[in-house]
């Protein structure tokens, strides 16, 4: 970002509870749930955003086209794995 503005993080859960706490702080944050999130709905909820952020619970299989689309776009992702196993490497 070239100028003084706050980024705007889009916050992709399936943590309600991350969802709610983001909602809760004021600010701003543009919030959807992937296991309620159509991948055809994703650019609306990214539209204006300059950074994601995705938290998956169940790795990649859980939300596998929404993080194939998120990898063809330009704003920088950043996939949070909340679990030390194989599958939440792979993210």
């Amino acid at each position: 970002m070239e100028d003084d503005r706050l980024c705007t993080v889009a916050l992709l859960s399936t943590s309600d509870t991350d969802l709610l706490a983001a909602r809760s702080s004021g600010a701003g944050y543009k919030l959807a749930n992937p296991a309620r999130l159509h991948p055809a709905d994703l650019p609306a909820v990214l539209d204006g955003s300059d950074v994601v952020v995705v938290r998956v619970l169940g790795g990649q299989e859980a939300w596998r086209e929404g993080l194939t689309s998120l990898r063809t776009q330009d704003r920088p992702v950043v996939v949070v794995a909340t679990a030390l196993s194989a599958r939440a490497a792979a993210l």
